[in-house]
């Protein structure tokens, strides 16, 4: 069984009633919702929060256990993606899985890439903050991300360049945090629920308090196993 399967066959323990069950291929790298014959991952995401209203650029095939968004096209986001919440995942007991394929979502100078009040799994994706941008927002339930990188993320007024956990769990395995800074938690800064395991933190900076690469006001929730952290640098206190 593939990781990818394993993944979303946990993942269905949580929430065994579904809704709405379909795999969306992406492939465009524009950022558009417009009728051209191409799925952007704005057009995958608008029929999830929908609740499968049509989009004939996003067909879908049928899944047995989730949603799946599939990228086969590096993306270029103009503004954030805004996962469905409360209106669709929450109450419909839906989740989703976005399967990056070794591609790259930069996000749009000063915003997350992916804002998300809703259960998530990332596998196989680059995020690149593009110097100016930022990585996920996790504001509820849980995000899982596995065999993924997030880069060269930049906050100045908030911590947590890389991913900002105000709320929910995050939980990274296999993955790299790198070259991203923040006043606080130059990649991760966790008021939540945090869990990483055999991740690696590579020059990553808080510019002007704590955490080089983790930032946590409370150890408690926060679990580090087999991680590694190197060249991660604070203005204060703990470089990793």
């Amino acid at each position: 069984m593939t990781r990818v399967a394993l993944t979303l066959a946990a993942l269905s323990l949580f929430f065994p009633e579904r809704v709405l069950a379909g795999t969306y291929t992406v492939t465009t790298s524009v950022d558009v919702t417009e009728m051209d014959g191409h799925c952007s991952l704005r057009e995958a995401v608008g029929v999830l929060r929908s609740r499968g209203a049509t989009n004939y650029d996003c067909v879908s095939s049928t899944s047995d256990i989730t949603d799946i968004i599939i990228l086969e096209s590096d993306v270029v986001l103009s503004t954030p993606i805004v996962l469905p919440g409360s209106g669709y995942g929450v109450s419909g007991g839906d989740y989703l899985a976005i399967v990056g394929n070794g591609h790259r979502l930069t996000s749009a100078p000063g915003e997350f890439a992916i804002d998300s009040p809703f259960p998530l799994s990332i596998e196989g994706l680059i995020i690149d903050g593009g110097g100016l941008g930022r990585g996920i927002h996790v504001r509820a339930w849980f995000t899982t991300m596995t065999s993924s990188t997030i880069t060269n993320c930049l906050s100045t007024t908030t911590d947590g360049a890389a991913v900002l956990v105000s709320g929910g769990t995050f939980n990274a395995y296999n993955s790299v945090f790198s070259q991203s800074r923040a006043p606080n938690g130059g990649a991760i800064a966790a008021n939540s629920t945090l869990t990483l395991g055999n991740c690696a933190f590579d020059d990553n900076r808080a510019t002007a308090g704590d955490g080089g690469a983790v930032y946590s006001p409370s150890p408690v929730g926060v679990t580090i196993d087999l991680t590694t952290f190197d060249r991660n640098q604070a203005s204060h206190d703990g470089g990793a």
